[in-house]
């Protein structure tokens, strides 16, 4: 059951002093996540951020091919502990031709999990695919396609 606290309340309640990003993982692991969009309409590699803002959007009418950005890189930016882990969207919707997401350096998925190696395709006839990254360490990190 959700919680009717808010932030500040969570926070008054921490007994010692926490960073704002020790009080942020506190808060959004009560509360629904809201996600936001970046786009990337162009072969590239993501960003930490993007991949922390939970939704990649691509329009292009060209295939695309998104690199996840290496593992030491997230946990650099995101700092999760081991055990945790992300999630983010590909939002293909709005696309006229294949997404794939490649595996970035320390990034690995379990066999089956992905297509073609270590890349994954999010079409036009499935659209949208969501992903969860589970950290093992500061270096390395598996990759579940969940939907």
């Amino acid at each position: 059951m959700a919680s009717n606290k808010t932030m500040e309340q969570y926070v008054a309640a921490i007994p010692d002093k926490r960073t704002a990003k020790q009080i942020f993982q506190i808060w959004a692991n009560r509360f629904v996540w809201c996600r936001r969009l970046s786009a990337n309409d162009v072969t590239a590699t993501a960003t930490a951020q993007q991949i922390a803002r939970g939704v990649i959007t691509s329009t292009s009418a060209a295939a695309v091919t998104l690199t996840l950005p290496t593992a030491t890189e997230i946990a650099s930016a995101l700092e999760p502990a081991r055990g945790a882990t992300i999630e983010f969207l590909v939002d293909n919707s709005a696309g006229a031709n294949t997404v794939t997401v490649a595996l970035g350096t320390g990034i690995t998925a379990p066999a089956g999990a992905v297509t073609g190696g270590n890349t994954l395709t999010v079409t036009t006839t499935h659209k949208v695919a969501l992903f969860r990254l589970y950290f093992t360490s500061a270096t390395a990190a598996v990759l579940f396609r969940i939907a």
